[in-house]
């Protein structure tokens, strides 16, 4: 008899910490679906510093390095060469756990803006980020985007003529 008790209660905890991961990456995702749809950092340049760490990784289909701080530079050189970006959130979903044990969100979105060129370069992209946070805090240590186009349609996007200027 004490051994089922002691199996049902192992079942039950098990089930909390399940459950409790599972509130947490809710939060989470509260916390980021306003910023994803809002204040998408890669059109804005406002970043959410409470929900990145500052060691985070950050990838897209061009390049990779770490630190929020340097993600930050980056923008502050991006944004002021795009015009009235849009950017929507088509869904934020969670996938569950990494092969490590974090946590993972997938959003998926569009982004639409011309370039601030004398040719007016139209960029659309559909593309997502996968969101991995930590264990401890639950801050993204890793923002990994995808796109649709592979970094040499994109460079071609740049160089190719938009809507001329009214």
């Amino acid at each position: 008899m004490l051994a089922i008790t002691w199996k049902v209660l192992c079942e039950a905890c098990q089930r909390f910490c399940r459950l409790t991961l599972y509130m947490q990456s809710i939060c989470v995702s509260a916390r980021l679906t306003p910023y994803v749809t809002v204040a998408a950092p890669a059109a804005s340049g406002i970043i959410n510093d409470s929900i990145y760490a500052q060691d985070c990784r950050f990838a897209d289909p061009t390049v990779s390095f770490t630190g929020l701080d340097l993600w930050k530079r980056n923008l502050q050189l991006l944004v002021p060469f795009l015009v009235e970006p849009r950017i929507q959130l088509l869904s934020l979903k969670n996938l569950g756990y990494s092969k490590t044990g974090a946590q993972q969100l997938k959003a998926e979105w569009t982004l639409q803006t011309c370039l601030s060129l004398p040719w007016r370069p139209v960029i659309s992209i559909l593309g997502s980020t996968v969101y991995t946070l930590s264990r401890e805090g639950n801050k993204v240590v890793e923002h990994v985007e995808g796109w649709n186009v592979t970094p040499v349609q994109a460079l071609l996007a740049v160089f190719t003529p938009g809507h001329a200027r009214s």
